[in-house]
């Protein structure tokens, strides 16, 4: 409505948060990009495939407006800062450089052309143990590698997983991280996916990176059963069967007696009961990935 953007009292602080990162790129808008796709799409963002240069970029277009009115300012320059501090080692999504305009916040990132773990999931599984093995054991060394960082990720999902030109996955999508401090739990609520939500995070008590290895479990649940393991009915019903209920597995899946150990370590109601506390070692070395 009536919001000039350019006064906002936020928006020094954005200018200034944002000017001071040597990716940012000062004399570059909209029009040295030849966008072809809108690709996806947030509350907060519309992500497109473009050239840039003769390269192809997913282009994040993030809303000032938005990110105002929203009390989002911290979120988004924590998001900058996390994905300018990562290189392409990591299987994690990097930022190649930024802009701005005046409405808009413009991320240029990779564009990984083998799209989401999601979609081919949907086309081409489930998958057995040794795949899920292979998948399982990148995104154990992102979470860590987050996690060694004091970074708490909060969103893993499928939709967040892209696969590169190898067929490695890429993580992407920050705007969900927190920075913690080392073993202190976090207080706050969040709005990731239901499916995906540690019981922690559900009652409010408080939660710190075990959630995120909660998330993990039910990611590899997903892609040995092809859904979620609490995934029925109502949201409240999930809630509910996440907080109360056991993980079932169906009898067409041929879960081994080793990966159904792995799943449950992993999906404990209690965070400190639950496998990942001394994040990759102890879940590497697990034997599901030792009979892989």
């Amino acid at each position: 409505g009536s919001l000039n953007i350019n006064t906002h009292p936020s928006s020094q602080k954005l200018e200034e948060e944002f000017h001071k990162n040597n990716l940012y790129k000062e004399n570059i808008t909209f029009t040295d990009f030849e966008v072809i796709a809108l690709i996806g799409q947030g509350n907060t963002s519309n992500i497109y495939l473009a050239t840039y240069q003769d390269d192809y970029v997913a282009l994040k277009v993030i809303d000032k407006a938005y990110i105002f009115e929203n009390d989002m300012i911290d979120n988004i320059i924590l998001e900058k800062n996390i994905l300018s501090s990562f290189t392409e080692e990591n299987y994690l999504c990097h930022m190649k450089f930024f802009f701005m305009t005046n409405t808009k916040i413009c991320f240029v990132l990779p564009f990984y052309p083998g799209g989401d773990l999601y979609s081919f999931l949907e086309s081409k599984g489930p998958f057995d143990d040794s795949i899920t093995a292979f998948y399982g054991v990148q995104v154990a060394h992102m979470l860590s590698f987050l996690h060694s960082k004091n970074i708490v990720y909060r969103d893993l999902k499928l939709e967040n997983l892209m696969l590169d030109e190898n067929g490695y996955l890429v993580l992407i999508d920050f705007g969900s991280c927190k920075i913690i401090e080392e073993k202190t739990e976090l207080q706050c609520s969040f709005d990731g996916s239901i499916d995906y939500m540690a019981p922690e995070v559900i009652s409010g008590e408080g939660h710190g990176m075990m959630a995120d290895w909660w998330s993990y479990g039910v990611l590899m649940y997903e892609l040995l059963c092809g859904k979620p393991p609490f995934h029925e009915g109502s949201t409240d019903r999930i809630l509910d069967l996440i907080t109360t209920s056991n993980v079932r597995f169906s009898s067409k899946i041929k879960a081994s007696s080793v990966t159904r150990d792995f799943i449950n370590k992993l999906l404990k109601k209690s965070p400190k009961e639950r496998i990942g506390q001394n994040e990759f070692n102890q879940i590497t070395t697990h034997h599901f990935f030792q009979s892989t």
